[in-house]
This record gives structure tokens, C-alpha cells and sequence, in this order.
């Protein structure tokens, strides 16, 4: 099971966390968890949408950009 705590020391303009998991898509899902977690309380808003998505990238580190950058996109798009 993935987890993230914040880093408060890190950035301060920006959010920063880390995340961790046993696998990668255990990563993407904690880091996932931490962006939202930024812009809505969690426990709030119940998940209502569901959406494909299909990304490739050269490396972990890219797929990880790639991932929370579609999170963000889709966030102010079906918001």
C-alpha cells in the first residue's frame, strides 16, 4: 500500500510531498491522493467520475509528471 506526506520545508509558493509505493501504480495512486488532497478535502467530495487514461513516457519519473499533469487537466476540465 502507497502512501505521501507533505514537505512543508520544501516549497513555498508550490505544494511538495512525497509518495511512495509497492509498485508504481501504487506510486501514481499516492501521488494522486496527495494533488488532490491539495485542492479538495478528500473525505468531502465522493469520487462521481471515472475516466481512461492512456499515457506513455520514457521513464517512472516522466509517467509521474505526465500522470499529475492529466489529474490537474482533468480536474479543470470536468470540474
Amino acid at each position: 500500500m502507497g502512501g505521501y506526506r507533505f514537505l512543508d520545508d520544501v516549497a513555498i509558493a508550490d505544494v511538495a510531498f512525497d509518495a511512495w509505493g509497492a509498485d508504481l501504480a501504487d506510486l501514481l495512486t499516492a501521488a494522486a491522493e496527495a494533488t488532490f488532497a491539495v485542492m479538495v478535502d478528500l473525505a468531502a467530495v465522493p469520487p462521481e467520475l471515472s475516466r481512461d487514461v492512456h499515457l506513455e513516457a520514457p521513464d517512472p519519473e516522466s509517467l509521474l509528471f505526465a500522470w499529475l499533469e492529466e489529474l490537474v487537466y482533468r480536474k479543470d476540465v470536468d470540474a
